[in-house]
């Protein structure tokens, strides 16, 4: 018997990426990862890198 896995990695996109993604400035993403509950980046050195399923996810909740 053979099962189906589905594995995804989760999505990391710097800045930038974000923004494009979301049609946001980067102003709007400094202001938004001001406010609680914004989900933390992931740092490596001075790059800095979000989840999109987590900001999707935050972006999604105050919509509602």
């Amino acid at each position: 018997m053979q099962e189906n896995f589905s594995i995804t990695a989760p999505v990391y996109c710097a800045s930038r990426a974000v923004c494009m993604h979301f049609d946001i400035s980067r102003t709007t993403l400094w202001r938004l990862a001001q406010l609680e509950g914004f989900p933390e980046p992931l740092k490596l050195g001075r790059a800095v890198r979000y989840r999109l399923d987590e900001v999707e996810a935050f972006l999604r909740d105050q919509e509602a």
